[in-house]
């Protein structure tokens, strides 16, 4: 009986283990990352913190803070509210977290877990995982945005360990392990709260917190026991001269602040009830005279650094004045850290790129003091922040490794010997602007160059033929895993998580190097993706590895260069590149690939932020090489915009960019540049979100004293009266293959095709229905298209009980669009089809299009939208949504066709139309990146290839990820298991059948004849 009891059972097993297994849809394994690749990025650190071994006491963490530390991987908070683990190692990163939209305010290592402080709220996290292993509201009410301070207290006596958290009103004492709350203190922070800064610093007898409240301009002191949490002292002292808490640093007993002046105000934690300058010769004895531009706290014992243009000062400052401030003078660009006792000085020379040093030095034997170079390219810039660490070796002896964060986000990693460890491109997470370029084609190192000689011509073309062979070897040695060198410096530093670190780049810079290689393929796959980002970093990525080619960081103007002194001076800021207004950095490309043997140029639009004056700047996109120097403009731009096709009559084939400044003076860049035969005008709008403005303008060429000179007019103005959120036109590549649509009836519905489109979302207070929902009332969302020649609005559509996000995507004669439904609670879809009539009379006379419009439920949030483009126009589009779940969905856009009817025709049925439902189909085929997860995505770029059937795709955000997207499939090109031997082997059949047969019917013909 028993044994027939465990058969049933096992049988029963069997039985539903048969029940759990079901059909998959997924990729094969050698198809993961064929004609796809992604790349994930943390972005700017913020804040870092070094992990210690797991399962050490306090007391034992306390003593490797002061001597080694076994550290593995090493925790990060960045600009975009990431917080992760990367290896130190090996640069991978073990987890990773996207916090809500609120700036992380600290992160801390308390007793064996990470701790994070962000909108109001303590988290702790295992350092292992990344798992969450509580979280804690400090702030009773989460509506606002609300800074925070994040300290942790650990007593090496008693192995007794305490988390501080604090906002603007409330501070709190909690255990680490368990997360139970020890004590909380309310705040005083003002009027201003929600505005409010706070900062902390623990002490040996207490903690101390300095809450500020810019609008009432008062600084509040506050000083608790750290086991019970009795308020010691609590002053209030007034700063109406304080901009922020920024500019100012904390330590055990000093408060030092920035004035508006550059001068250094004393505040004493203990007794001080007002601000005190330095007198002037406690100010000499620093050794420099200011103004300073930053003051930082590095040693805990009052020990400050001072910085500005000229140099960077280490003092002792007293607050109490009793003594006069004792000095080191350093070099412009230094930095100084302590690691326990042990010293860490960075001096650096120019701009980056060379003369970087590193010093350690110890007051005991615990780190021997050398000294180290370290090898920086150019396009990184002067090291913005130091994080060294030391550790224990297996032998006993004592080292250490120090992480560095430049100016372009990028963070690098050295050992005590100065060499690189492994670098992340982390500037790749800002990008702004992107551009693909058609690379040069394999047979134009063969073409003749124009005017040259027989044996010119002869010598280039046997050139040519040599390039070529040694591609050839270099492609063969890739395949066999022996990479050259001079690819691999080409390629630059490179730093995935998910494969091995790349070699030291020492040769990774601008040069272009790399570009000899890149060759464009059969049907044009192969792009180079151009790439500008917010940090004044120019790139090309390789489209079909993911992998850098060049890099630059876009140069300071010469006349801005040289008289940088004075005016950051003044500022006492930095000058650098930064991007426009509203975050924009276009990229305009005026001359293609196509022109050999004129190298291609592109030009990129920024700002110079200390004047806030325009900056352009030409270079070549195929090797990264400047075109020239950076040019600042004298005057501001209101808009700047290329001219469609290029001149051919000076030979040059650029297309001139043309630039209006606030004056309405019109300039062409390049300055001597022609312009296209016959050109006569062109018109082109300015969109002002400040003032909620949308204005016209008219570009004439007009002859004045037999000289061609360009006007403008302004032609419309149009004020919306509400505020912008998004704005949205047609590319003007755009290729539109047919111009009707044939209905079911054999009519044609003529499409509404006007070039000139722009869509303008804007929004304001629902004054309809203006029912309060929770926390805020209704708002409405108003989509206007408007014809930017004549400032007319051609249609206009208001949701009411809506709100953002939202997104637009122009193309063709459709529009669609994104938004948030407040009465619903979900979000939804909305397509507006524009045409002309049903007749070509209709279509021509059409002064006001026919809208059809309609709105679909979309199952999830949406991100960024965006539509596919071939090179003619002929394949169906499809409609790409980034998910804020990470997935990018490809939508074909019959499924977003307004015309969709309730009860289907056969009319209906002919035209290919399908039945209308509310709801968009969430597929998980149509989910191209499959499971790499794509988040904060901030734009998507889709790139026209040779075959028709098929567009590049790339995404760019916090993490990068590039694929093909193919809406009607791959109709132009045989597939990769496509049977070639069968087929070959059945033409090869017929051709000999038909020969055989011929001769037969011949013979059979004759022996007829015979007979």
């Amino acid at each position: 009986m028993g044994i027939n009891k465990n058969k049933f059972s096992f049988c029963m097993l069997i039985f539903l283990l048969f029940l759990q297994m079901y059909s998959v849809l997924a990729l094969y394994e050698d198809e993961i990352g064929k004609h796809d690749w992604t790349r994930p990025f943390v972005g700017r650190v913020q804040h870092l913190e070094f992990d210690l071994p797991a399962g050490t006491t306090t007391k034992q963490r306390s003593q490797q803070l002061q001597g080694g530390s076994s550290s593995r991987r090493l925790f990060v908070a960045t600009d975009h509210n990431v917080l992760a683990a990367i290896g130190l190692k090996s640069s991978r990163i073990i987890w990773r977290h996207f916090l809500e939209d609120a700036p992380v305010n600290g992160i801390k290592l308390c007793d064996g877990a990470l701790f994070s402080m962000s909108n109001g709220l303590l988290r702790s996290w295992s350092t292992s995982r990344g798992i969450l292993n509580y979280e804690i509201s400090v702030q009773e009410q989460l509506e606002a945005k609300f800074a925070g301070s994040l300290a942790c207290h650990e007593d090496p006596d008693d192995d007794r360990s305490l988390v501080f958290a604090s906002t603007a009103r409330r501070l709190v004492a909690v255990a680490p392990l368990t997360g139970a709350l020890e004590w909380a203190a309310n705040l005083d922070a003002g009027s201003g709260e929600n505005h409010s800064e706070v900062t902390s610093f623990p002490n040996p007898d207490g903690l101390t917190v300095v809450t500020f409240d810019p609008t009432a301009g008062k600084m509040r002191l506050h000083r608790f026991g750290t086991e019970s949490g009795v308020a010691k002292r609590t002053a209030t002292v007034k700063a109406e001269w304080l901009t922020s808490l920024q500019r100012c640093a904390i330590s055990v007993s000093t408060l030092a602040c920035l004035d508006p002046a550059g001068s250094i105000r004393l505040l004493s934690l203990s007794s001080g009830s007002d601000f005190k300058p330095l007198p002037p010769s406690l100010a000499e004895q620093l050794g420099h005279a200011g103004p300073w531009q930053s003051v930082e706290e590095i040693g805990g014992q009052d020990l400050f650094q001072l910085t500005s243009n000229s140099g960077a000062v280490v003092a002792m400052l007293d607050a109490s004045l009793a003594t006069g401030p004792t000095g080191e003078s350093l070099p412009a660009g230094s930095l100084l850290r302590y690691r326990g006792q042990v010293r860490f000085l960075l001096r650096q020379q120019g701009d980056g790129g060379g003369g970087v040093t590193l010093e350690a030095s110890s007051s005991s034997s615990l780190v021997a003091s050398n000294k180290i170079s370290l090898s920086f390219a150019s396009h990184h810039g002067r090291v913005s922040q130091l994080y060294p660490v030391t550790f224990v070796r297996k032998g006993g002896s004592y080292g250490y490794r120090v992480v560095m964060a430049t100016r372009d986000a990028d963070l690098h990693a050295f050992d005590d010997t100065g060499e690189r460890q492994w670098m992340r491109e982390e500037s790749l997470a800002g990008i702004v602007s992107v551009e693909a370029v058609d690379l040069p084609s394999a047979d134009e190192d063969e073409l003749v160059t124009p005017g040259g000689s027989v044996f010119s011509s002869f010598a280039q073309r046997l050139s040519g033929q040599v390039h070529h062979f040694i591609h050839v070897l270099q492609h063969l040695m890739l395949c066999w895993g022996a990479r050259p060198a001079s690819q691999a410096d080409s390629l630059g530093e490179f730093g995935y998580p998910d494969e091995a670190p790349a070699p030291p780049a020492s040769a990774a810079s601008s040069s272009g190097s790399g570009a000899g290689s890149l060759i464009r393929d059969e049907f044009n796959l192969h792009k180079l993706l151009v790439v500008a980002t917010k940090d004044g970093k120019l790139a090309a990525l390789d489209s079909a590895t993911g992998r850098s080619v060049w890099r630059l960081m876009i140069p300071m103007p010469a006349a801005a260069a040289a008289a940088e002194g004075t005016a950051a001076k003044s500022a006492r800021t930095e000058a650098r590149i930064e991007p426009l207004a509203g975050g924009q950095m276009p990229l305009y490309i005026q001359r293609t690939t196509a022109h050999f043997p004129l190298e291609p140029m592109a030009t990129v639009l920024c700002r110079d932020s200390s004047t806030g004056r325009p900056v352009l700047f030409s270079f070549n996109p195929i090797t990264g090489i400047g075109i020239g120097l950076a040019q600042r403009l004298q005057s501001r731009l209101l808009q700047a915009l290329l001219v469609p096709q290029p001149s051919h009559d000076d030979g040059q084939y650029i297309r001139p960019l043309m630039l209006l400044s606030d004056t309405l003076q019109v300039t062409l860049y390049p300055a001597k540049t022609a312009l296209p035969h016959g050109f006569k005008s062109l018109n082109l709008y300015t969109i002002d979100r400040d003032n909620r403005l949308l204005q016209g303008y008219r570009l004439r060429l007009t002859e004045q004293q037999q000289q061609q000179q360009m006007s403008a007019i302004s032609t419309w103005r149009l004020a919306l009266h509400e505020p912008i959120l998004v704005t949205a036109a047609r590319r003007p590549t755009e290729q539109v293959h047919s111009v009707g649509r044939v209905l079911g009836n054999r009519h044609v519905l003529y499409k509404y095709l006007n070039p000139n489109l722009l869509a303008v979302a804007t929004l304001a207070k629902d004054m309809v229905t203006p029912a309060p929902q929770i926390g805020d009332a209704f708002t409405q969302i108003t989509i206007w298209l408007i014809d930017t020649v004549s400032g007319r609005v051609v249609a206009s559509a208001t949701h009411h009980h809506s709100s953002g996000p939202v997104s637009l995507v122009h193309s063709e004669h459709w529009l669609v669009y994104s938004l948030w439904n407040q009465k619903q609670r979900r979000f939804q879809l909305s397509v507006w089809e524009l045409f002309a009539g049903n007749g070509l009379r209709d279509c021509m006379n059409a002064t006001q299009p026919i809208v059809g419009k309609q709105s679909y439920i979309l199952p999830a949030p949406v991100q960024h939208l965006a539509v596919s483009q071939t090179e003619r126009g002929i394949t169906a589009k499809s409609v790409l949504l980034a998910l804020r779940s990470g997935g990018i969905m490809e939508l074909n856009k019959a499924f977003l066709d307004p015309r969709r009817p309730f009860d289907m025709t056969p009319e209906f049925q002919e035209e290919g139309l399908m039945p209308y439902h509310p709801e968009v189909p969430m597929s998980t085929q149509a989910i191209v990146n499959y499971n790499q997860s794509l988040h904060r995505v901030e734009g998507m770029v889709t790139v026209p290839t040779g075959l028709e059937s098929t567009s590049l795709l790339f995404v760019h955000g916090t993490d990068l990820f590039c694929t093909r997207v193919q809406p009607s499939k791959m109709f132009d090109v045989l597939k990769a298991d496509f049977d070639y031997a069968f087929i070959a082997a059945v033409t090869i059949g017929m051709i000999i059948g038909s020969f055989v047969t011929q001769r037969l019917a011949a013979r059979k013909a004759l022996f007829r004849l015979w007979s």
